[in-house]
């Protein structure tokens, strides 16, 4: 999907799946920790000449800051680490009327225009409140 909406890589400079992810046992779940990611992910960076091709951490290419971060994903618990930077949406079924893409694509457009995601992310969905409760309510933490 991302490759259709930004063909580019001018609007999205990273992407995370589960493998980037750090699992909690004590959850039961992957969670996107962002700074984790950042530092440990190894990317390659294109110079002008095809032939040049230096590789470098994350973390010397792209700070790691979360004011421009968001996660999406449909687990709320992905979220644990950085919370006000998560977008919960709904599981995608094979449902041809689905229209969380839509959704999410609108509020990436409001946050393109925002110095911070976090606080309106935190307005939005409310997750770090929600997962401090869950948190407090698991054996462990």
């Amino acid at each position: 999907v991302l490759d259709v909406l930004d063909p580019h890589g001018e609007m999205f400079r990273g992407r995370f799946y589960r493998d980037t992810c750090v699992y909690s046992p004590d959850l039961g779940v992957y969670a996107k920790d962002l700074c984790h990611v950042l530092r440990e992910r190894k990317v390659m960076i294109n110079s002008e000449e095809k032939d040049d091709e230096e590789y470098c951490y994350e973390n010397d290419c792209l700070e790691c800051d979360e004011r421009r971060v968001v996660l999406v994903d449909n687990n709320p618990l992905s979220f644990l680490p950085n919370p006000s930077n998560g977008i919960l949406v709904s599981s995608f079924y094979d449902d041809p009327k689905d229209d969380t893409l839509e959704a999410v694509m609108e509020l990436l457009y409001e946050l393109e225009e925002s110095d911070d995601v976090r606080p309106i992310l935190e307005q939005k969905f409310g997750l770090k409140d929600a997962l401090n409760d869950v948190v407090k309510g698991t054996p462990g933490w």
